[in-house]
């Protein structure tokens, strides 16, 4: 069997985190098991997701394996078990932002033995034989049960033949696998990647990425993962991680280092003339490595050596003696050593004798460096000791030079900021274009390490905070706190706010849980489970999959009638209203569904809204109405269409610079736009011609969710995990 992990585009989403995790038996017990497989990706992340997935598989991954005396499918049950007490446990502290978000398949295989289970849109394909199955539609609709928390709870066993093979993929990725693409040169219709990949007879890594590279659909745009298994394949050690050709080692080697050295060190000192031509100049140099290198053979050094200064020294006539020690005094002994010095004298030789026994003789020496070798290698080593000192000293001019060159930088940079400076109040939007460029002309000099580098630190620090002074930026470090659910009362994900009181609903979840501006709750009982809501009129619609319509008033659910589906293959992605008009986007096909008032069952009018010349919406996050209808889309844009054609695209130039906007809000009495942004913490406002009006971050907004906005336009409320923020505006 061979395993297969590609991954498409991991870092083109900052908002998208997907992985796939192999994990192979490691001791004979865990054989019994067989291999366990996780794929999985989230929506929507903060920076603080970043190793969810790696944890939820190692949680699943270690329970599996501790139950090796039971069936691969006893060990999976537990498995999800432990999986399921990890995310409650999140939800606990007021983690919640990955319900909803979360895509994520487990699947075990021992021998022919399949068992399996996910949650959310990623799917699960059986090739065999030239047929696709996709075995794991069973588990569609399998949806969250919120108390306890069970994510995960069915699943599907099987056996597999020889040859089959299975494809997991995440939806982006399932997308572009299915689509069917026309060729440019000709209306020719080609197959599908995932027909092309069926009829492999075996996946291997050359034929798989030729497959992919084949069709002509721009995979640039896309990010996901899709883990493929091939059962008739031979054996072999199933990697961790995805395929990655990475270039080998070279091995060490002395010959080649000194080689390499002395070749960049001739580059070097051809260059020299140039830089210093009244030093050294010349044409070329021819540097060799000697076959070999003679080391001087070390004379033997004679006790009676003559001085090479002075003629041969005669011993002096007389005697230098030490004088005796005093006879009435104490005599010198040393007797911890258990002797003592005689009392003829302290030495056995004189001064004279001294000096003469140490004299050296270098004859020996000149006859040593007499010989070629020795003065050519030498030579080589003096030239050698002077070429370093000279590069030293070449290095520590330009060394002086870039410092120079540094402060020049800095200083014209300084200007920038002087001269933005002068602008913000008269003109901020000329005064925000200079400091833009002044923080990326000094980006890369405040990473440079040098003595200089604490003032270009400095530097950085004024401009950023001169625009974010611009960009109306306040940071709240201590938010007022609204209210704090319990979550084994009520976990909240969607929130709407209608006269004073604000409702909050979870799509996974029974009940609808209301608040009033006292902060006193009231949960409204019901067993339905709604995927959105809007106001509507003096009451609120909310709406379940696929064509359902229920209206809240006087904290009754009334009851609910059918929309008509305006064509066969109608996908809700989004739901606004204005003026009890109630707005659809289905972003697989690009179009907006417009149903007018009012709504009865039957009696219902959906229409197309958009105009056949305007290009279809296919890259909307968000939408909002006020008879304009705005488009959030994923380069963080916003569209504006009117009367069904296309009218504007405005291009926020904000700072800090976006990042990954959620939710686009707009109440029609109100002058605003209100953007949400979770991975930065933060949330918007701005003008409708999109000029910043005031912008509100805090560290206490770490699992933003969703907002609500009072009608008179003062209060913001937040949801951020289990709390709700309230900011005066």
């Amino acid at each position: 069997m061979r395993v297969f992990e590609f991954h498409f585009n991991p870092t083109a989403k900052e908002d998208l985190i997907f992985d796939s995790f192999c994990f192979e038996p490691e001791n004979i017990y865990e054989k019994r098991l067989g291999s366990l497989y996780v794929a999985g990706l989230i929506k929507n992340a903060t920076p603080q997701y970043s190793r969810f997935l790696d944890n939820l598989a190692n949680v699943t991954k270690t329970k599996f394996y501790a139950f090796t005396a039971k069936s691969p499918e006893h060990s999976l049950r537990e498995s999800l078990k432990e999986a399921n007490k990890f995310l409650e446990n999140l939800v606990k502290g007021g983690d919640v932002a990955w319900m909803g978000n979360i895509n994520f398949a487990v699947f075990s295989l021992k021998d022919s033995e399949l068992n399996f289970t996910k949650i959310g849109d990623i799917r699960i394909l059986l090739l065999r034989q030239g047929d696709i199955f996709d075995i794991g539609k069973n588990l569609e609709f399998q949806e969250i049960e919120p108390y306890p928390l069970k994510v995960f709870s069915n699943i599907v066993s099987g056996k597999l033949t020889d040859n089959d093979k299975l494809l997991i993929a995440t939806k982006e990725i399932f997308d572009f696998i299915t689509a069917v693409p026309k060729s440019q040169k000709s209306a020719i219709v080609s197959k599908s990647i995932l027909s092309e990949i069926n009829s492999l007879d075996k996946f291997t890594e050359k034929n798989l990425k030729e497959t992919f590279k084949k069709q002509e659909i721009d995979s640039k745009n896309i990010s996901g993962l899709c883990l493929m298994l091939d059962l008739g394949a031979l054996p072999e050690k199933i990697g961790k991680k995805p395929i990655v050709v990475e270039k080998e080692s070279e091995k060490f080697s002395v010959v080649k280092t000194i080689s390499q050295s002395l070749v960049l060190l001739k580059n070097f000192l051809l260059k020299i003339p140039a830089i210093v031509p009244k030093v050294l100049s010349f044409k070329k140099l021819n540097i060799k490595l000697p076959k070999a290198i003679h080391l001087p053979k070390i004379p033997k050094l004679n006790i009676n050596l003559r001085l090479p200064f002075s003629k041969t020294i005669e011993q002096p006539k007389e005697k230098m003696e030490l004088p005796r020690p005093r006879k009435d005094g104490v005599s010198l002994r040393a007797s911890s050593f258990g002797g003592s010095i005689p009392d003829g004298g302290a030495s056995r030789y004189s001064a004279a004798e001294m000096k003469t026994r140490i004299s050296f003789n270098t004859s020996s020496f000149k006859n040593f460096f007499s010989k070629p070798y020795i003065r050519n290698n030498a030579t080589l080593v003096g030239v050698f000791i002077f070429l370093l000192i000279l590069g030293f000293l070449i290095f520590k001019m330009e060394g002086d030079k870039k410092l120079k060159e540094f402060q020049v930088a800095l200083e014209k940079i300084e200007e920038k900021v002087s001269e933005a400076e002068s602008f913000i109040s008269t003109d901020q939007k000329k005064s925000f274009e200079i400091l833009k460029q002044a923080r990326q002309d000094i980006l890369p000099l405040a990473q440079e390490d040098n003595s200089l580098k604490d003032k270009a630190l400095a530097l950085k620090d004024a401009i950023e905070n001169d625009l974010l002074k611009i960009n109306k930026y306040e940071k709240i470090d201590s938010p007022s706190l609204f209210f704090e659910f319990d979550s084994k009362e009520f976990i909240p994900q969607k929130m709407i706010l209608l006269g004073e009181n604000i409702y909050f609903y979870n799509p996974y979840a029974n009940n609808i849980f209301q608040i009033n501006q006292k902060g006193e709750k009231n949960i409204i009982k019901t067993e339905q489970r709604f995927s959105g809501t809007v106001p509507f009129g003096n009451s609120i619609a909310f709406f379940r999959k696929p064509d359902t319509i229920f209206l809240l008033a006087d904290n009754q659910l009334n009851e609910s009638f059918l929309l008509k589906i305006p064509y066969a293959d109608f996908n809700f992605n989004n739901l606004v209203s204005f003026q009890s008009n109630l707005y659809f986007l289905d972003t697989k096909k690009g179009e907006i569904i417009k149903y007018p008032y009012p709504l009865n069952t039957g009696k219902d009018r959906p229409q197309i809204w958009l105009n056949a010349a305007t290009e279809k919406i296919t890259n909307a996050k968000s939408l909002t109405v006020d008879g304009s209808i705005w488009v959030l889309n994923d380069d963080n844009t916003i569209d504006r269409y009117y009367a069904g054609l296309f009218q504007e695209n405005l291009k926020l130039d904000l700072f800090p610079f976006p990042k990954n906007f959620s939710k686009i809000y707009i109440w029609p009495a109100l002058p605003y736009l209100y953007l949400l942004e979770p991975s930065q913490n933060r949330i918007i406002i701005l003008s409708k011609q999109g000029e910043i009006i005031k912008q509100f971050q805090s560290p206490e907004f770490d699992a933003l969710v969703d907002f609500a906005v009072s009608g008179d336009g003062k209060k913001i409320y937040l949801l951020n995990g289990l709390k709700v923020y309230q900011i005066e505006f």
